[in-house]
């Protein structure tokens, strides 16, 4: 049975070349993902001068949470995070990966309680779960300043933005601005 993740993804060391390759690898890996329009943060937790592209993305998968875990941390290790760094949660990062929610499938409604108060994440998870009709449209959220990214040639990252990989077609990323159902 396939479960729902929600997940947040970030990076604050090239963040307009990182960001791509972290939703690159994930499309390879569970085909299709439903992205959040991808905002800039300011650090939060970290003595940083260097802001953050953020994002929240959507994954339905049969892998239980530590395969998923495991294949993050592989990620973010490829993209150059030392994960062995005791400091590893207070310094720059080219890429941090993380399971925030699981959703069954089939979820039609979620709680207000599934919403993050990390508030580099807030806007980011309401903005995708109202766009999937998950949170109810009337819920507000700051006014989010979006970045648009280039994957393959395709732009993302305004808007919520679903991303299919057609291994069929070559491995062509097929990026459409419109909702992930």
């Amino acid at each position: 049975m396939n479960h729902g993740y929600f997940i947040g993804i970030g990076s604050n060391i090239h963040p307009e070349h990182n960001i791509p390759l972290i939703v690159d690898r994930l499309a390879h890996r569970f085909r299709r993902l439903a992205i959040s329009p991808c905002i800039h943060t300011h650090p939060v937790g970290i003595s940083s001068h260097n802001d953050f592209i953020n994002a929240v993305i959507l994954i339905e998968t049969r892998e239980d949470k530590h395969q998923i875990k495991a294949f993050f941390n592989q990620v973010e290790a490829e993209l150059g995070r030392d994960r062995s760094d005791a400091d590893k949660k207070i310094k720059d990062r080219t890429a941090d990966i993380d399971i925030l929610w699981e959703i069954a499938s089939g979820t039609t409604r979620l709680s207000e309680d599934a919403i993050p108060h990390e508030v580099y994440l807030h806007a980011a998870f309401i903005a995708l779960a109202r766009d999937l009709e998950l949170l109810p449209t009337t819920l507000a959220t700051a006014p989010l300043t979006t970045v648009e990214l280039q994957l393959h040639g395709q732009s993302f990252g305004h808007a919520t933005t679903t991303i299919d990989y057609d291994a069929a077609a070559g491995g062509v990323v097929i990026i459409q601005q419109a909702a992930y159902r």
